[in-house]
Parts: structure tokens; sequence; C-alpha cells
């Protein structure tokens, strides 16, 4: 039999799982201890990919200050980098200093705006790897180029690529949250366009766009054909692998005396190079058996959720309740469930059996909830926010049809709300895509688990959505 938590080990435990709390953006980050590394990121070291795409919370800003903080290139690369003879450039970034341009007005000005923004990346590299003074003229400042400059500065970009080419150089130019830029889809388009133009004509250099789904979606038909950009984009998603990982990950983070309850479970860590760096969990995590999900969910809430089998595994329940309608996991949200669990447990501390209990866990599930409900309101604001979008629900009965949802969430005394000229169906097809509501085949709606817990919906009945495997 497992030894016991001590109560002093929970204390500890519980402590420091409260004092890792993500944050979006980057902030409060932690080179050395912040970045997992999945199977899917190596895909990023390949220069034929240069568009990132993924929903909020998916990891795009910690890759991208992996990669900028000097890390991320030995980690990411893959076969296809060499770490030694790779630079990686700030394109744009929320971290940099540099005021947007106002005077973008049109695709034109865009594309020149990175055109000389590039130009000054090339210059600076080229500077450094052959001791030659950086070679910049005054179009370099210039708010628009004329079209004679243009051609001008790309052949000075084209000889300085093949220079660097032939001393073997490597350069990734990274971008991110270019939806915080002002101005931001002209931009954003324009860099698309830039890329999409320069990209295949070059050998030293490829871009590397960290870009949301939402923002992607609304930048359609302004000039950037995803469609045949297929082969050069992947998508950031997380298996049930990924998820269980990453929580083992955070976990062990928390200090020696958590690590070691893993290990005594089967868990094998790779230990950290030099003095620092974090703890990486194995590979693989089996679903059962001596390190597996089954060993480390039982470590945290028991192996069923309640007293009895009725309410299901616990290392099922864990990923089934943080998928989105569309399949999802994020893994901001995983690591919310622990945090909330934590919080629920320093108000009502178990002393015996597992770490938390099964309601610690579902109260973990409801700040989880909440918080993706958050994260996803600057996608969707008006009318309402998906967070307004989903109390509103609050305390109905799902699967719901369609004419009770819209008399819960457009109209008030009898009377339609101002939904700011949108159609109720736009608003519902939105709520769709983002994965907080999903539509059955018989027509009724249906709101995940993880929002229907978090928002005190109810079940009539029926399946309830399944992580995939």
């Amino acid at each position: 039999m497992m030894p016991a938590l001590t109560s002093e080990q929970r204390q500890e435990i519980v402590q420091k799982l409260l004092e890792l709390r993500p944050q979006a953006d980057g902030i409060r980050w932690a080179l050395s201890s912040d970045y997992l590394p999945i199977p899917s990121h190596q895909r990023i070291g390949n220069p034929d990919i240069w568009l990132i795409v993924g929903a909020r919370g998916m990891g795009k800003s910690t890759l991208y200050r992996t990669l900028v903080d000097g890390r991320g290139v030995s980690e990411l690369a893959g076969p296809l980098f060499s770490p030694k003879c790779t630079t990686v450039v700030q394109g744009w970034g929320a971290n940099l200093a540099t005021i947007p341009p106002e005077w973008v007005a049109g695709p034109e000005e865009a594309v020149g705006y990175w055109l000389q923004g590039f130009a000054v990346a090339a210059s600076d590299a080229v500077a450094a790897h052959t001791a030659q003074p950086a070679r910049r003229d005054a179009n370099f400042a210039r708010r628009t180029l004329l079209r004679s400059d243009r051609e001008a500065l790309l052949e000075k970009i084209f000889t300085w690529d093949r220079e660097l080419t032939t001393r073997g150089f490597q350069g990734i130019v990274v971008y991110d949250a270019l939806e915080g830029m002002k101005n931001w889809q002209e931009l954003a388009a324009g860099l698309l366009a830039f890329w999409n133009d320069l990209g295949p004509r070059l050998r030293a250099f490829s871009p590397k766009i960290f870009l949301r789904e939402d923002v992607r979606d609304r930048l359609a038909g302004r000039g950037t054909d995803f469609a045949k950009l297929g082969s050069q984009t992947i998508s950031l998603t997380w298996s049930v692998l990924d998820i269980y990982r990453l929580l083992l990950f955070v976990f062990a983070k928390t200090g020696d005396t958590a690590r070691e309850q893993l290990e005594r479970r089967g868990f094998a860590f790779t230990p950290p190079r030099g003095t620092e760096g974090p703890w990486l969990p194995p590979h693989v995590v089996p679903e059962e058996g001596d390190g597996s999900q089954d060993a480390f969910a039982t470590l945290l809430a028991g192996k069923w959720m309640g007293t009895t089998a009725q309410k299901g595994l616990t290392a099922r329940w864990i990923p089934r309740m943080l998928t989105d309608g569309n399949g999802a996991m994020a893994p901001r949200t995983a690591i919310n469930l622990l945090l909330g669990a934590a919080e629920a447990w320093t108000a009502n501390p178990q002393e015996h059996g597992s770490l938390f209990s099964s309601e610690h866990l579902r109260a973990g599930l409801r700040l989880a909830a909440k918080e993706r409900a958050a994260e996803l309101n600057e996608e969707r604001w008006r009318p309402f926010s998906v967070e307004e979008f989903l109390v509103r629900l609050g305390g109905s009965f799902v699967p719901i049809d369609g004419a009770d949802l819209a008399l819960k969430l457009f109209v008030k005394d009898g009377a339609l709300i101002e939904l700011n000229g949108e159609e109720p169906s736009a608003i519902l097809a939105e709520m769709r895509r983002i994965g907080v509501l999903t539509q059955r085949s018989d027509g009724r709606f249906d709101v995940p688990e993880l929002y229907r817990l978090g928002f005190d919906l109810k079940r009539r009945g029926g399946a309830a959505l399944h992580a995939r495997r």
C-alpha cells in the first residue's frame, strides 16, 4: 500500500500549486521552468511551416517567448534546424516596446512597413555574421516606400540572403499578438501577403507567425487564401496524453515532495540540465498501471469521482470535463483545474486519502470554466460576452430546444433585447465556432461539460461529450 500523505506534505504541495497561476502573453514567464515541449511542437522547426494557429490559451505566446528567449531553438528545432546556427529575430510581439504605426491605412503601406522591418533584421544579421557594419540608408526610416525604393530594398535583401546562406546561417523571424496592434487587420493581412510573396524566395530566413484562430477567420477575404497555406500551417492542439504530461509537469514543479510522491507511483522524470530547468515528465503516460493516468488521477482525487464507481473513473473524468465543443483542451484550463482544486482545499482541507476530494476537483473545474470563458471574451463580447451568454443559461436543462434557448438568451420582459444589429442565428453560430455551444443531430443545443458544470447548467440525460484519445 502506498504511504499516506502527511499533513505537512499536503500543505506544502497545495501552497506551491497556488503560486503557479498561469497568465497569458508571457507575464511572469520563467524561461528555465515554464516550457513543456510536446511532440507537435517539433514541426515548428520545419522552415516550410510558418503559420502557427491556435485558439486562445493553446500556448502560442508561450512558444513565442520560448523562441525569443533562446531556449526554444534547441527544444523546437528538431532535425531540420541546427541550434548552433539558428538566430531568432523578433518581428513583433506584445512584449516589444515598439509603437505600432498609425500611418498604415491599406495593404500597400502594411507590406512596406513589414518590408522595412525585415530589412533592418537582415542587415543586422549580416553585420553580426560577417563582421561588416549594418548597411542601411534613408529608406529604412521612411513611412512609405516608392516602387523603386521597394525594388532596391528587395534586391539588397536577396543579396544578404545569398551571403548568409553561404555561411550556413539560418534565421527565423517570429511574430505574435498581431491583434494588439493599431490597424491590426491591415497590418496582419499585409504581413501574411509580405511573407507569402517573399518567403519562397529566401533561403536564410523563414517566418513563424503565431495567429489566433479568430484572427485568422477575420482576415479571410483580405488578400490571403488560407486554404492555399495548408502545407505551411500547423494548428496547436493538445491530446489527452499531452494534457496529462502537462499536469504531471506542473505538479512536479511544486517541489521535491510532489515529485517523490509521483516517483513512488511509477513516474520517471528527466532531471534538469545543469543547475536550472524543470523536471520533465515521461514521454508516454499509459492509461493504467504504474506511472499511468490512473495512478496520477488517484493521487489527485481518488480512483473514482465519488465514494463509488457510479460517478466514473477520475482519470477519464479529467479530460472529458476539460474538452470544449470542438473536442479541444486548452493547457491553461487544465492548470486552472489544479489551482481551483487547491483553492477549494484551503477552505476545506482533506486530511486522509488522496490530496483532493472529488468535490475539490469539481470546484477546480468551476474555476477553470470561468477562467476559460473570460479568455474567450476577447473573441466575442457584443451584444454580450461569453460569460454573460453562459450566465443567461444558468439553471437551464440541456440539451435545450432552439425556441427555449432563444427565450433564455434574447428575450427580456417579453421583448427582444438589443443585439447591435446581429442576428440571433449568427450569435449562436459564433458560440458554436469557439466551442461553447454544440448542436445535436435532432436540432437541440447542448453545452460541453466544462461550461455546464462551471455555470450551473443541468443535464436532462443522454451521452455527454467525451475527450478524444
